[in-house]
């Protein structure tokens, strides 16, 4: 089995900066998105942004748990579950969830922990 067949596997925004982040706050709570990026601790974020934010000219891909960041720079390789809400992260990571004719055969954060043991 491909690992492609069973998980969407997408890339994060080019362009999400802090500077964005700092200026695009959340309208309001249902607006809010949290922050994730390569380097971001377990504990930490980089911060919530707006949902409708725009980067290069469109609106800013926003993922919904649950779902597992995989990072692709710096500590390349290293995972986190994210476990509920919506999300969104930089292009120092991707971000992997289950295709729909799979979410009732696979777990997710059992994935995680198998991805993880590899990095």
């Amino acid at each position: 089995m491909v690992i492609r067949e069973c998980f969407q596997v997408t890339g994060g925004n080019s362009g999400l900066t802090e500077s964005v982040i700092y200026q695009n706050p959340p309208k309001n709570e249902e607006q809010s998105v949290k922050v994730y990026s390569g380097s971001t601790l377990e504990t930490t974020l980089l911060g919530s942004v707006d949902k409708d934010t725009m980067l290069n000219g469109k609106r800013m891909s926003v993922f919904t748990a649950p779902a597992i960041i995989i990072v692709r720079k710096g500590l390349a390789g290293n995972t986190k579950f994210v476990e509920k809400g919506i999300f969104t992260i930089n292009d120092d990571a991707y971000v992997i969830t289950i295709k729909e004719k799979y979410l009732d055969k696979i777990n997710i954060e059992w994935a995680q922990k198998v991805l993880q043991s590899y990095a």
